[in-house]
């Protein structure tokens, strides 16, 4: 089991690291044209995405192998390969005829934002709290599946007027349009409630565990200062305008704790040591 585990975790550390890699190295040697520039973000924004899916997608390896049984190695390697593969739309963008589909794939970096509300709600021991928070777990990820499938297949790109290449017309659509708006609600509510559920256990942690929700507590605070750094310095650096992509809304500025590099080592660091 010991060497499935690695191979499988290791398996998704080199395919997140290669997508990776391959969308900012190329990026890098062949810039965009202006017109398609500002659909990528801005260079600040690919570093951030270089350090984010290394960070997690490392941590999340070392401890799905070392701890497989603990669902939270295998949720952080998850996020950081969903967020590889929206990156590698940059990459895609380079291609005619591949454009389409380099738009389409900014569905993806919702799953990654949505997986990151199970890593909250199982951390440290992989376990929910109690019974009485399935309900938060059940909705959470009856949030996700409506997020993900209504901007992957939504007439529109959530926010904006851009068409989606697959999106679906007529009443279909108008279903998908409703479960984009209300996955991303819901999202939100059971995020809320899986901060929540860190406090109720707390309560009735060991000293270990403490130590551990601490440390999430602690990235919880790099994050807000990153983004907030991030968020200052685009300004000086002569950002791009903001897109209108769900892709590149996403990849530029991460909403909550999802994708800043400092939640995964924090993360990663209670896990190790946690006896779930």
């Amino acid at each position: 089991m010991a060497a499935a585990a690695f191979w499988r975790a290791w398996s998704i550390w080199v395919v997140s690291v290669a997508a990776t890699a391959t969308a900012l190295g190329y990026s890098a040697v062949h810039p965009l044209p202006a017109k398609l520039a500002s659909q990528a973000g801005s260079g600040l924004g690919g570093v951030v995405a270089a350090v984010f899916v290394a960070a997690f997608a490392t941590v999340g390896a070392l401890l799905a192998w070392k701890r497989p049984g603990n669902p939270i190695g295998w949720l952080l390697s998850g996020t950081g390969l969903a967020y590889a593969v929206g990156n590698l739309g940059v990459f895609l963008l380079h291609f005619p005829r591949t454009r389409t589909l380099s738009n389409w794939l900014g569905w993806i970096f919702f799953l990654a934002v949505g997986l990151c509300v199970f890593v909250v709600l199982l951390f440290p021991t992989g376990k929910l709290p109690s019974r009485r928070w399935r309900p938060v777990a059940w909705a959470a990820g009856a949030a996700l599946a409506g997020w993900v499938l209504g901007n992957a297949f939504a007439p529109a790109q959530l926010g904006s007027s851009m068409s989606n290449p697959v999106g679906l017309t007529g009443p279909a659509g108008g279903i998908f349009t409703v479960m984009e708006g209300v996955g991303g609600l819901l999202i939100i509510a059971t995020g809320l409630a899986a901060i929540v559920s860190l406090a109720f256990r707390y309560r009735r942690a060991r000293t270990a565990e403490r130590a551990q929700l601490r440390w999430l507590v602690y990235a919880g605070a790099l994050i807000v200062a990153a983004v907030l750094a991030a968020v200052l310095a685009e300004p000086i650096m002569g950002r791009a305008t903001r897109p209108t992509t769900s892709r590149t809304r996403w990849s530029a500025a991460p909403p909550r704790s999802s994708r800043q590099p400092s939640a995964s080592p924090c993360c990663g660091t209670g896990c190790m040591t946690s006896t779930g």
